[in-house]
């Protein structure tokens, strides 16, 4: 008896266990005539696929095309960032980015490749083949759609064989070129000894009941129309493993890799892996195929040119370790290209922390705009800096700063009149005052840095905590925001008259005073400031002046020297001493991932308004 999916659900109810999820829409691969792949496009985007389109890849790195072209599509969607592991297997990532796509209510994923590179005599490369064997396995058991340039249908794709099947088929060639005669004339004497003619009509009476494993050329087109259902409810009944159609089958049944896990798409995320804030907390894995349901209709995956495996007839086992010996047998410089794949990763996880930037959007107090400015801004900020973001991640990164910078120009004027404010830098000296109250110091010190932005001054202290491990302790770390303009000479006219100060008129904006060259960057000077004493170190602003290397270098030698010179003055410090370090104001910077050029300031960019301010506890630390 065939069972329907309604008659599947009431055996279900009355048996007492939960009914199955819905099947989804199976994969194809498909050819597209040069220049007509917007129809398979607008097609795909009918049948609610989540469409990604992959650049021009170099020879050798398909894969990392195809992976940055998928997680773009999904970050651009607010899709869930990935949960696979760097250096994971091609086929759990690609089950965690079909899992995600559904996730957003796509149907499926679909992927238009690029031209292939072929090497010699027309071969792609074994990185390109195993990435395309990859993705054509995926495309016949979950919903993945691929389209192929027609132009790359003779494309000549390495795929591993097993060696049995090589000798058969030269022992098989060999004897029809042998005895091709014997072969032809033996064909009549066979002729007059076949009675299976009159038996033939019998044969459609057996069809009544369906076997799961029947393949759908057995049936007629109108009976493939209508048993399409059954068909898929009985294969995925058929299976030994209790896995419905559309769940990639456990790895071990393809390639094989030791190095990364076996599991099905829906569990490659883990168990335990954190929601991403603001995400929503993924499906389980039973609800991974509900979000989304739908059918799969015989006659719209026949509209396109379906691809089949090479010698799909043979089993997986022989060829998953002919596979395995294959990639084995690669050259050591295989090792190497693992580098542009943990940048495809990183570029990734920066997209799903720029979507969750871009979401927080709207007026929001100071506590969570200083929350997003250190943990995401200032993050996607050195990694655009860095060349590691693409530009989807650079505008998100723009548009925050330039929203940042137009909301505090205007709330800055209100400010000056209501005296409505978040801590500024001029509050440095009552900081330092209460801090010490509170850590029972008995004297107190400020150190200005001049120009000490927030994510070098994050560098500054990490590298204080590791020289400075039993000699002085962290007690606070807060954000200070720098009053319009921010610049030195406006902070110090501010600390020397106080809150007063902004209800006065600002000094005119004028250029940063004159530093000092050389080894005299290097010492800290002292100066006077209203009523007060503080220390002032010119080094940043002194390497800033100037282009230099690559910004993460860069940013990490100037933390180190501004290290070295604070944990000097903390060693001269009586103990029970607290020290204050702050920066005034910070810089912008731009950067193409080589080169970084000089650093301006004087603007209203996040990251020339937030500063840092480290209190340090120096002596008596046990």
């Amino acid at each position: 008896m065939r069972l329907d999916p309604v008659s599947r659900l009431d055996s279900a109810s009355e048996e007492g266990r939960p009914p199955s999820p819905p099947v989804p829409p199976s994969g194809m691969a498909r050819f597209a005539p040069s220049g007509q792949g917007a129809d398979s496009e607008r097609e795909l985007r009918g049948r609610r696929f989540l469409w990604a389109s992959a650049p021009a890849a170099p020879e050798g790195q398909l894969r990392a095309a195809l992976d940055e072209a998928v997680e773009l599509a999904l970050a651009l969607r607010g899709a869930l960032p990935p949960r696979v592991q760097d250096g994971a297997a091609l086929e759990a990532v690609i089950g965690d980015q079909v899992f995600r796509a559904r996730a957003l209510g796509a149907a499926g994923l679909a992927v238009a490749l690029p031209r292939l590179t072929g090497g010699a005599r027309g071969a792609l490369h074994p990185e390109d083949s195993a990435t395309l064997l990859a993705w054509l396995g995926a495309a016949r058991e979950a919903p993945v759609a691929l389209v192929f340039d027609e132009s790359d249908r003779s494309a000549q794709v390495l795929a591993p064989v097993p060696l049995s099947d090589l000798v058969e088929r030269s022992a098989t060639e060999g004897h029809s070129a042998a005895s091709p005669r014997a072969q032809v004339r033996s064909l009549p004497a066979r002729e007059p000894r076949e009675p299976a003619a009159p038996r033939e009509p019998e044969r459609p009476a057996r069809p009544a009941q369906p076997s799961a494993a029947a393949p759908d050329e057995a049936l007629p087109p109108e009976a493939r129309a209508t048993e399409a259902p059954g068909a898929a409810s009985s294969a995925s009944e058929g299976r030994s493993d209790g896995r419905p159609r559309g769940v990639l089958p456990p790895r071990s049944s393809r390639l094989r890799r030791p190095e990364a896990p076996a599991g099905t798409f829906a569990a490659a995320r883990g168990p335990g892996a954190a929601p991403v804030p603001g995400a929503g907390a993924p499906p389980a894995a039973n609800e991974a195929l509900a979000v989304a349901p739908g059918s799969a209709d015989p006659e719209e995956r026949g509209a396109g040119a379906t691809l089949r495996p090479p010698r799909a007839g043979h089993d997986a086992a022989p060829i998953a370790e002919a596979a395995q010996a294959d990639a084995d047998a690669l050259p050591p410089t295989r090792r190497e290209r693992k580098v542009p794949r943990n940048r495809i990763l990183s570029a990734a996880e920066w997209r799903a922390l720029a979507v969750e930037l871009d979401n927080a959007r709207g007026p929001k107090p100071v506590r969570v705009i200083e929350q997003l400015f250190a943990t995401h801004y200032t993050p996607l900020l050195g990694a655009t800096l860095a060349g590691e973001t693409d530009a989807a991640v650079r505008g998100v990164v723009d548009s925050w700063r330039t929203s940042f910078e137009h909301s505090y120009r205007e709330a800055f004027s209100a400010l000056r009149v209501t005296g409505k404010r978040p801590p500024m830098v001029f509050d440095a000296p009552d900081m330092a005052a209460r801090l010490a109250r509170l850590n029972g110091a008995r004297g107190v010190k400020l150190l200005l840095v001049d120009a000490m932005r927030f994510d070098l001054g994050e560098r500054v202290a990490a590298h204080l905590k590791e020289v400075m491990t039993d000699r002085a302790i962290l007690v606070e770390r807060s954000l200070l925001w720098a009053a319009l303009p921010p610049t030195t000479t406006a902070q110090i006219s501010l600390l020397a008259r106080g809150p007063d100060g902004l209800r006065e008129a600002m000094p005119p904006s004028e250029a940063e005073p004159a530093i000092a060259r050389g080894r005299a960057v290097a010492t800290l000077r002292r100066e006077r400031v209203g009523s007060r004493e503080l220390m002032k170190l010119d080094l940043v602003e002194a390497r800033l002046r100037a282009a230099g290397p690559p910004f993460a270098e860069r940013i990490e030698a100037i933390a180190e020297e501004v290290a070295d010179v604070v944990a000097r003055f903390m060693d001269s410090l009586p103990p029970r001493t607290l020290l204050l370090v702050f920066g005034d104001h910070g810089f912008r910077m731009t950067g193409d991932g080589s080169t970084t050029g000089p650093a301006s300031q004087g603007g209203g960019s996040p990251e020339e308004v937030l500063v840092p301010a480290q209190a340090w506890l120096v002596g008596g630390v046990h």
